[in-house]
Protein backbone atom coordinates (compact mmCIF):
# COMPACT_ATOMS: atom_id res chain seq x y z
CA UNK A 1 0.00 0.00 0.00
CA UNK A 2 2.93 2.54 -0.33
CA UNK A 3 0.88 4.89 -2.45
CA UNK A 4 -1.58 4.78 -0.54
CA UNK A 5 0.45 5.19 2.65
CA UNK A 6 1.95 8.31 0.92
CA UNK A 7 -1.11 9.84 0.10
CA UNK A 8 -2.19 9.70 3.76
CA UNK A 9 0.64 11.27 4.69
CA UNK A 10 2.14 8.36 7.02
CA UNK A 11 5.10 7.70 4.44
CA UNK A 12 7.67 9.57 2.31
CA UNK A 13 7.54 8.93 -1.33
CA UNK A 14 11.46 8.18 -2.62
CA UNK A 15 13.05 10.62 -4.44
CA UNK A 16 11.66 11.89 -7.53
CA UNK A 17 8.34 10.28 -6.98
CA UNK A 18 5.67 12.32 -8.08
CA UNK A 19 3.16 12.00 -5.63
CA UNK A 20 2.33 13.79 -2.76
CA UNK A 21 0.52 13.61 0.14
CA UNK A 22 -3.26 14.19 0.38
CA UNK A 23 -2.38 17.65 2.74
CA UNK A 24 0.06 18.64 0.06
CA UNK A 25 -2.33 18.51 -2.64
CA UNK A 26 -5.15 20.25 -0.25
CA UNK A 27 -2.59 22.85 0.21
CA UNK A 28 -1.83 23.34 -3.32
CA UNK A 29 -5.35 23.84 -4.40
CA UNK A 30 -7.13 25.59 -1.64
CA UNK A 31 -7.46 28.75 -3.18
CA UNK A 32 -8.38 27.38 -6.36
CA UNK A 33 -11.05 25.07 -4.82
CA UNK A 34 -12.47 29.07 -2.69
CA UNK A 35 -12.42 30.64 -6.26
CA UNK A 36 -14.67 27.61 -7.55
CA UNK A 37 -17.14 27.40 -4.98
CA UNK A 38 -17.62 31.39 -5.44
CA UNK A 39 -17.89 30.79 -8.88
CA UNK A 40 -20.54 28.39 -8.98
CA UNK A 41 -24.14 28.90 -6.86
CA UNK A 42 -24.86 27.30 -3.85
CA UNK A 43 -27.60 25.23 -5.44
CA UNK A 44 -25.16 24.03 -7.73
CA UNK A 45 -22.40 22.79 -5.52
CA UNK A 46 -25.24 21.53 -2.97
CA UNK A 47 -26.50 19.46 -5.45
CA UNK A 48 -23.28 17.84 -6.53
CA UNK A 49 -21.70 17.30 -3.81
CA UNK A 50 -24.44 16.03 -1.54
CA UNK A 51 -22.34 13.02 -0.09
CA UNK A 52 -18.95 14.50 -0.43
CA UNK A 53 -19.22 17.95 1.43
CA UNK A 54 -20.77 21.13 0.37
CA UNK A 55 -17.34 22.99 1.61
CA UNK A 56 -13.61 22.39 0.45
CA UNK A 57 -12.79 21.51 3.98
CA UNK A 58 -15.83 19.17 3.87
CA UNK A 59 -14.71 17.20 0.84
CA UNK A 60 -11.16 16.76 1.45
CA UNK A 61 -12.32 15.37 4.85
CA UNK A 62 -14.35 12.75 2.83
CA UNK A 63 -11.35 11.91 0.73
CA UNK A 64 -9.06 11.50 3.54
CA UNK A 65 -11.80 9.30 5.28
CA UNK A 66 -12.06 7.37 2.03
CA UNK A 67 -8.74 6.77 1.07
CA UNK A 68 -8.49 5.88 4.99
CA UNK A 69 -11.08 3.68 5.00
CA UNK A 70 -10.20 1.40 1.96
CA UNK A 71 -6.41 1.49 2.79
CA UNK A 72 -7.40 -0.08 6.07
CA UNK A 73 -9.55 -2.39 4.10
CA UNK A 74 -7.05 -3.57 1.67
CA UNK A 75 -4.66 -3.99 4.51
CA UNK A 76 -7.12 -6.68 6.00
CA UNK A 77 -7.86 -8.33 2.84
CA UNK A 78 -3.67 -8.32 1.10
CA UNK A 79 -1.58 -7.90 3.96
CA UNK A 80 -3.05 -9.88 6.98
CA UNK A 81 -1.89 -13.27 5.57
CA UNK A 82 1.64 -12.02 4.97
CA UNK A 83 2.39 -11.45 8.40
Amino acid sequence: LPAVEILLGVAEPREGFALRSMEQYRAEIEASAAMNFKRWSAKVVSDLSKESGRTFADANAYVLDFMTRRADMMAAEWLADAQ
